[in-house]
């Protein structure tokens, strides 16, 4: 049993949180209005997060999580895979035999709608 223990002090000893961050399009950036009159005006970051689990020490998936569906048709977004404290402590009962990754997605939320060219609004 003190093996036990002294093995499973240094696999955590040896283990590290990561983070993983791509960028989608032109990532999640700041827009201004691009003419005085253009309607369209970010007004705030939405962030969405799932879990994504994996079995036998990571190698096998349980379940996919879709970072294009989670941003819901926007185009410049941010994608964040990282294991943190917390999905360490989780897979520490289970010897990490079963883990997980926490996945997040940032994008712009936006007021208001583009204005097209040809339309019968537009200028």
């Amino acid at each position: 049993m003190k093996v036990f223990f002294t093995v499973l002090g240094l696999l955590l000893l040896l283990s590290s949180c990561f983070t993983f961050k791509q960028d989608i399009g032109k990532g999640l950036v700041t827009l201004k209005p691009i003419r005085k009159d253009s309607t369209v005006a970010a007004t705030k970051v939405v962030s969405v997060s799932k879990k994504r689990w994996y079995l036998l020490w990571g190698l096998s998936p349980l379940n996919t999580v879709d970072a294009k569906k989670m941003a819901k048709g926007a185009v410049n977004y941010t994608v964040k895979q990282r294991l943190s404290v917390l999905d360490m402590l989780f897979g520490l009962p289970t010897g990490f035999f079963l883990s997980s990754q926490t996945v997040t997605v940032k994008k712009l939320a936006f007021k208001g709608q583009p204005k097209q060219r040809g339309s019968p609004t537009s200028k």
